[in-house]
């Protein structure tokens, strides 16, 4: 429905390759979750861009 409105659409909650596959296979455009990248303090997520090895918490699908 949100293509048919010229949306992009997000998933979230994905924790395997097989729910990635499977929202790949159904058109989503990008998706978030622990697949990508955990939960951590803001401290550490610091840390993580001043090293500049973000972790993809959204990852393009498409």
């Amino acid at each position: 429905m949100a293509h048919s409105l010229h949306m992009k659409v997000v998933a979230e909650g994905i924790e395997a390759d097989a729910q990635e596959a499977f929202l790949q296979f159904r058109g989503c455009d990008f998706a978030q979750g622990f697949y990508y990248g955990r939960s951590m303090s803001g401290e550490k997520f610091l840390d993580v861009c001043r090293s500049n090895q973000v972790p993809g918490s959204i990852g393009s699908i498409s």
